[in-house]
């Protein structure tokens, strides 16, 4: 029912949709040497690819790379693609089987920032003991928050000139030549980056840490409501709920919030707040808002910004599908997808007409790649 055997523990580095796939033996004796495997793995990754963002400012919310980045998310977290067909990959190809799967898997889950799926260069290894599938989820959902304290340690050494004047000096030494690596607006994109990125990480996490499955006796009768991930806990539990659902709730409303958002670019709103509250202007200063909110919504039409939040809306519509029965979850997930592919179509939110139709053709492919996981399902 979702837990390890006595002396085992969940593989930390197994599984490549952010659950620990894998049991291994676990005694505590490595767990400070699996500790440091694992910020190699995970963290440093991550603060790798953050810094490059930082440092080169690089965009990752605009045009056709937007579009590709919400295919990989959508694909390889809430659809159902894998190697399991009419004639599964294993048996036409045989031994190569994994090396293809990793092929897609790898690049895909970047995008999630599921960079555990690193750690199958080193042979699966458990943190703890006493660690078990729910403490791993928790794991995800720090490490879809850790961009976030890398940006506001940036932050923070940026504003203390005083306490890094070697910082200045450099900077000044070497121009013009490094002028096109100052930080400037970076920090901006950096956290349009995490929310980006983080985003669909943090929507799979929560929604495995609610999903719930009806166990059945053998007369087919319900018997009790279990969690999906650890059947050894019922759904409501106050030993799973405190610790557990509530984190995931938490979790969810900073979710629902952020598309809510940037459903309103106009700051004009805020503006009138602040120019009314004079001790507002400091805290909330209106340019650095209309900075920020350009990040997600500069490639739109100026009527039409608020598409910046619908796709982020889309993430988390499709994941929380799961919370229904299977076949239920992804006729809602196809509905959803059918309905965006309405709206690209109808409204055409981008400024540039091609990218107007590449979203509609990716969506139309994942429209087809649910129903076709649909009838897998049901004929299986």
């Amino acid at each position: 029912c979702g837990q390890c055997q006595p002396g085992n523990a969940p593989a930390i580095n197994s599984g490549a949709a952010g659950y620990a796939r894998d049991c291994v033996p676990c005694d505590g004796r490595d767990s400070k040497v699996n500790w440091v495997y694992y910020l190699l793995v995970v963290y440093v990754p991550l603060l790798v690819v953050f810094l490059i963002i930082i440092v080169f400012n690089i965009r990752l919310t605009t045009g056709p790379v937007n579009s590709f980045i919400l295919f990989a998310q959508v694909i390889s977290t809430t659809l159902d693609i894998n190697q399991q067909g009419a004639a599964p990959l294993n048996v036409v190809y045989g031994g190569g089987t994994e090396a293809f799967q990793k092929s897609y898997q790898i690049p895909y889950n970047f995008f999630n920032l599921n960079l555990h799926v690193l750690g199958n260069l080193f042979p699966p290894f458990c943190l703890h003991e006493s660690i078990d599938p729910s403490n791993v989820l928790l794991f995800r959902c720090i490490e879809g928050f850790f961009p976030l304290l890398i940006i506001i340690v940036i932050l923070l050494l940026l504003r203390c000139q005083k306490c890094f004047k070697v910082c200045s000096k450099l900077t000044s030494c070497c121009e013009p030549q490094c002028r096109k690596y100052r930080i400037g607006t970076s920090p901006a994109q950096a956290f349009a980056a995490f929310v980006l990125l983080s985003y669909n990480r943090l929507c799979q996490t929560t929604s495995y840490l609610l999903t719930s499955i009806t166990l059945l006796n053998p007369s087919l009768e319900s018997k009790s409501e279990r969690v999906f991930y650890q059947g050894n806990y019922a759904s409501s539990d106050s030993n799973y709920t405190i610790p557990y659902k509530l984190v995931a709730y938490l979790v969810t409303v900073l979710l629902v919030a952020v598309p809510i958002a940037l459903f309103h670019y106009p700051v004009k709103w805020l503006e009138r707040l602040v120019s009314k509250v004079g001790c507002l202007r400091n805290v909330y200063p209106t340019a650095s808002i209309a900075i920020l909110l350009d990040t997600f919504q500069g490639c739109f039409k100026d009527n039409r910004r608020y598409f910046a939040g619908l796709y982020l809306a889309l993430r988390l519509l499709l994941f929380y599908a799961y919370l229904l029965p299977i076949l239920q979850a992804l006729l809602v997930q196809d509905v959803i997808i059918i309905a965006y592919i309405f709206l690209l179509s109808t409204l055409k939110p981008y400024k540039d007409k091609r990218l107007n139709f590449l979203d509609t053709a990716i969506l139309t492919n994942m429209a087809f790649i649910n129903i076709l996981s649909w009838y897998s399902v049901d004929a299986g």
